[in-house]
């Protein structure tokens, strides 16, 4: 029987991704479950065994091959929609499980995988080495057994997936679903993976179509921007006749801070009319047929200063954007008037003639005389003072 016991040795150290903990080695084994679900159509499942204190995660219908041991090689297909790309991810798990001290089997169809460390005398080191023993069994999964685990260990981690996306509660887009639920909220997820919460002021959460998502080794380098982004086209790839999820997301861009879902929103408006109009019918049902909106007290004062008849109204960014690509702020902007700006030569004058029938023989004597002196004075004013010379 130990003829049929096959020993392969691994060159990753024991001290190898020293800052992974328990998080980071079963979201490598969920992140496969889940990519191996999305490839197959097959049944995957994260639970706690209580008799044995052992966190299963299992991938129906599976198995791994040994050359999938091998660093950069990988059982997935070369599919950008696949989480993992790096050919490392349950090979990582394993060294960290066992680094942590906990009880692992691979249970393979007809194999039972056993990791381990064992002392390399050429290399003088600890090497993860994997037994692999045959068994005698119907099992037609991939079954990852984790023992000294606790109920609250498991549910942290099943916490930490969305198993079954197509039932996920939101809002469904092109570039993936906005969460609705509480639990997810300010969470943010890639193919039902969870990558990280930002300090962002995320009204929901959102599960990005693993496509869209540019992620390290570590799950983690996607940045606030990125975030922002994304979040921002899953607003504006909601459809139009969703009256809903248009509700939701006038809500959230009005809402919404600088630094929210929506914080991208007006950059990319125009992808979606439903949504920009409706904040652009939202605003002018609050505020006057001439409001124009502005972010800034610079803004405000600008408009003041270009038209006559305008109100400048202080709005978020995203809002003032949006409704300047409205069909509706278009026509406003039609009918706003544009303020004179008159000459020095030009604003007397008209003074003057406000006063013509009063001031009877004295307004030609005021136009011929009083005009071009003040004229002169304005523009003597308004010279720069020569700097004085002490030398």
């Amino acid at each position: 029987m130990n003829e049929e016991i096959k020993t392969i040795r691994l060159t990753m150290a024991r001290t190898y991704v020293s800052d992974w903990g328990f998080w980071e080695a079963t979201r490598e084994l969920a992140q496969n479950a889940l990519d191996h679900a999305d490839a197959t159509g097959e049944k995957i499942h994260v639970g706690f065994h209580r008799p044995t204190k052992k966190l299963l995660i299992t991938s129906a219908n599976c198995k791994l091959s040994l050359s999938s041991l091998v660093l950069g090689v990988s059982d997935k297909t070369d599919d950008g929609a696949i989480r993992g790309k790096f050919g490392e991810g349950y090979k990582l798990a394993l060294l960290v499980l066992v680094r942590l001290g906990l009880d692992v089997k691979v249970y393979n169809q007809n194999e039972v995988w056993v990791p381990c460390f064992e002392y390399d005398s050429e290399l003088d080191t600890e090497l993860l080495t994997i037994k692999v023993y045959p068994k005698d069994t119907k099992n037609k999964d991939v079954i990852f057994a984790i023992g000294g685990t606790t109920h609250e260990m498991a549910a942290k981690i099943k916490n930490r997936l969305i198993i079954d996306r197509e039932k996920s509660i939101g809002f469904k887009t092109d570039y993936g679903t906005i969460l609705t639920e509480e639990r997810f909220k300010g969470k943010i997820f890639a193919g039902g993976l969870y990558i990280c919460t930002p300090e962002l002021d995320l009204e929901h959460g959102f599960d990005f179509d693993p496509e869209h998502v540019e992620l390290g080794r570590d799950r983690g380098l996607i940045d606030s921007f990125n975030i922002q982004w994304l979040a921002s086209k899953m607003w504006l790839s909601i459809k139009e006749d969703d009256t809903v999820a248009v509700e939701e997301a006038v809500k959230a861009i009005y809402t919404g801070s600088y630094n929210s879902s929506t914080g991208y929103v007006g950059s990319m408006a125009s992808r979606n009319k439903a949504i920009t109009e409706d904040v652009a019918t939202r605003f002018y049902e609050e505020f006057p047929n001439t409001a124009v909106p502005v972010t800034t007290e610079q803004e405000r004062k600008g408009v003041l200063t270009d038209y006559d008849n305008a109100v400048p109204v202080v709005v978020n960014s995203s809002v003032k954007r949006v409704v300047e690509g409205s069909d509706l702020f278009k026509e406003v902007k039609s009918h706003l008037r544009a303020r004179v700006h008159l000459t020095p030569n030009e604003i007397i004058n008209e003074l003057l003639s406000r006063y013509k029938a009063d001031l009877g023989p004295m307004y030609k004597i005021l136009v011929e005389e009083l005009v071009p002196v003040s004229i002169r004075w304005i523009a003597l004013k308004e010279e720069p003072k020569e700097e004085k010379n002490d030398e």
